[in-house]
């Protein structure tokens, strides 16, 4: 892994794993392949959190992944939570929807974390991102994904308009520190504090369509 860890652009690089050769001469297995053993992505991103620490880009390309559940997809966000460029460039994902373990606006995935501070996301390559752009089939899509990842600013190279500004993890996690600074004014939690104000953010989000707000 430390091969593929470039400190100096927080780059780890994980595409084409499969042809490693090391991995190959080892016998192991990887993410989706016959024979990886079950806690394989759980011992892999722990493994990464301690020899990769400031990882903000992710290339996971051209691993012929399907189901992205095989990375063990709260295991990578809970241990690299920084994350704000990822790449799944040339794999194989057929559905926006394997997604949804990397999202935190998605109901039925409110308890993870989630990407919150994505700014960059990569699917060419898939049959996901097949849609030419121009096409309802193209925008749909797009308004798909960034449903799920409203801090996104760059789809497939091109830019969006972010819904929301991401959060950075330290500020996310700064909550004991912060509970020691006396305001003038008492301050109400966040609307993303609790699950129940969680659920209402992400329905709101995935219900609205702000591809069609009127000009200004």
């Amino acid at each position: 892994m430390v091969s593929r860890w470039q400190p100096q652009t927080g780059l780890l690089d994980l595409s084409k794993m499969r042809d490693n050769e090391l991995l190959r001469k080892g016998g192991i297995a990887v993410f989706g392949e016959r024979g990886c053993p079950p806690n394989f992505g759980k011992a892999f991103w722990k493994v990464a959190q301690s020899t990769c620490p400031g990882v903000v880009s992710i290339s996971l390309a051209s691993n012929n992944l399907k189901l992205l559940s095989v990375l063990d997809l709260q295991q990578m966000v809970d241990n690299l939570p920084s994350i704000q460029n990822l790449s799944l460039q040339d794999n194989n994902i057929y559905n926006v929807s394997e997604l949804n373990g990397l999202s935190w606006t998605v109901p039925q995935t409110l308890h993870q974390t989630g990407l919150t501070g994505l700014r960059e996301l990569i699917l060419t390559g898939n049959p996901v991102a097949r849609a030419v752009p121009g096409t309802p089939e193209y925008e749909t899509y797009r308004r798909a994904v960034h449903r799920r990842f409203p801090t996104v600013s760059q789809l497939d190279g091109s830019p969006v308009e972010p819904l929301l500004t991401p959060i950075p993890p330290a500020i996310r996690g700064a909550t004991s520190s912060a509970s020691q600074i006396q305001f003038p004014i008492g301050c109400q939690p966040g609307l993303t504090d609790k699950p129940e104000h969680r659920a209402v953010v992400s329905t709101f989000l995935v219900k609205c369509d702000f591809s069609r707000r009127p000009a200004r």
